[in-house]
């Protein structure tokens, strides 16, 4: 096996598990070597390295932890509230619409009931209706200007 391309896959971290225990095991082997010897030293680094954490740093991430969770929670019924807002107007806007065009619909039907149409088919009897309904109205207009007449002489 060519271990000097092994090693330049471990570096550029594509070896398996199993490769790099066997690099570990020739850089072991092989200290005599200079490639050997820094290998070996570089593992035997990186097998003894401690990380040495800050202290408090454990109750600082439980606190974050925490906070972030209420932040999630809230977060997530202001974005449940928004959404049940959104949904009511939609509904409302519909509703207002659906009875606009409801009432449109209705309003002419209406005006279609009041269409011109002739109801008699001799003109002269159209003529003497129509001279009847102006009596009518003119009466009824003469009453009520009497009626005022007398109350403002009293």
């Amino acid at each position: 096996m060519d271990y000097s391309k092994l090693t330049d896959r471990y570096f550029e971290a594509q070896t398996s598990e199993q490769e790099e225990l066997e690099l570990k095991k020739w850089a072991h082997d092989h200290n005599m070597t200079d490639e050997g010897k820094l290998l070996n030293a570089y593992f035997q680094v990186m097998d003894n390295r401690r990380v040495q954490l800050p202290e408090g740093l454990e109750r600082r991430m439980e606190r974050s932890i925490e906070e972030w969770g209420r932040v999630e929670h809230h977060a997530g019924n202001r974005a449940r509230t928004t959404t049940i807002r959104w949904v009511a107007g939609m509904a409302a806007c519909f509703a207002l619409v659906f009875s606009m065009g409801t009432a449109l619909n209705i309003r002419e039907d209406k005006q279609a009931n009041y269409a011109v149409t002739d109801t008699y088919d001799n003109p002269q009897d159209a003529y003497e209706e129509t001279q009847r309904a102006l009596r009518t109205f003119s009466l009824a207009i003469n009453k009520g200007f009497n009626a005022i007449d007398k109350d403002s002489k009293h």
